[in-house]
């Protein structure tokens, strides 16, 4: 998914500037499909212990918990 400026503009975050022109596009998301079982095999192998997994009535959408592993933890979620 991209997001689009609709007109020049600049924004800060975290203590940095960042500009936009208009019609310049922001890449914000991938998006890949997984079984709930496929995908909980792909965090362990990343080092994440899966946790319970919430899914919607028909399986389309699943929301997973997912502990990191003890280095990853110890970091905080900007400093990588």
């Amino acid at each position: 998914m991209h997001l689009v400026s609709a007109r020049q503009q600049s924004i800060e975050f975290r203590g940095l500037s960042y500009d936009f022109e208009a019609g310049q596009g922001l890449h914000t998301e991938n998006s890949y499909k997984y079984s709930v079982a496929g995908f909980r095999r792909l965090a362990s192998k990343a080092g994440f212990r899966p946790g319970p997994v919430w899914c919607d009535r028909d399986a389309f959408f699943s929301l997973h918990w997912l502990t990191a592993p003890p280095a990853l933890a110890a970091q905080g979620p900007f400093e990588r």
